[in-house]
């Protein structure tokens, strides 16, 4: 990367890690032909790790080519090892020389590597882009696997979206939304309708013919084949849906 791109993503690295606390466990992996692991399993959070942690990456040399797909592997194998809700924060402009360097086969391969994983050691994937000429395209699928997708261009200042994209981490806006809006299928549609999503027909009948949670894995499906941006509104949409809009809701189903 060009160093206006490093420096971006070691800014946006120093602010995820100074927003975790003392109970979360972290690991840095960085890569560019090859992969350097900070710690060789992840550690706590306190002030003294992330100090070395910003340390280990300041006395890091850049060499090589870029193989993304190292550092993807690394990160699940990681994931799979590591505690309950793992995810991957992958700053990058997502160019890769090295590996597997189509988009499609790319993507792919770590669709395939992620499904293999025990659930509970499938890691959402955060993706914060830096740089004009960031690999949206592959990064849109990468984040597919419950992540979210952001990135900064050259003439944007980073913090808004940085601290946009860092809020974002750890939640889940499907999880959320299962839980906080009104099983109807007004309800539904209205949920639908405030985040731009054209919910079809054949997708409220399964909806209504189903019971307990197969009612909501039906639309999570759905909402999980919107692009990532649309999902993340339902952030707002969720919390801005009070009790008596819920039963606003109910009563006109």
């Amino acid at each position: 990367m060009q160093w206006e791109k490093l420096e971006r993503s070691y800014q946006a690295l120093e602010t995820l890690l100074r927003t975790l606390q003392p109970q979360d466990r972290f690991n840095l992996i960085l890569f560019n032909s090859q992969i350097q692991v900070f710690q060789p399993t992840p550690v706590a959070a306190d002030s003294s790790a992330v100090q070395h942690a910003l340390e280990f990456v300041r006395a890091s040399r850049l060499r090589g080519g870029t193989d993304l797909q190292k550092a993807l592997q690394e990160g699940l194998r990681e994931s799979a090892a590591g505690g309950s809700n793992p995810y991957i924060v992958l700053l990058s402009d997502g160019g890769s020389t090295e590996g597997l360097i189509r988009n499609a086969k790319l993507a792919s391969w770590y669709d395939a590597q992620w499904k293999s994983l025990p659930v509970t050691g499938r890691p959402k994937t955060y993706i914060f882009g830096v740089g004009d000429d960031a690999n949206l395209p592959l990064f849109k699928l990468l984040a597919r696997q419950d992540g979210v997708l952001e990135n900064v261009l050259s003439t944007e200042p980073i913090d808004f979206k940085l601290n946009s994209f860092l809020s974002k981490i750890g939640r889940s806006p499907i999880g959320q939304l299962a839980l906080s809006l009104p099983i109807t299928r007004r309800g539904i549609r209205r949920i639908a309708g405030s985040m731009g999503w054209a919910l079809p027909e054949t997708c409220a009948r399964r909806y209504l013919h189903c019971a307990g949670p197969a009612r909501w894995r039906t639309v999570e499906r759905f909402c999980k084949s919107q692009p990532a941006t649309r999902i993340d509104r339902a952030f707002a949409v969720a919390e801005t849906l009070g009790a008596g809009t819920r039963r606003r809701a109910a009563r006109e189903d």
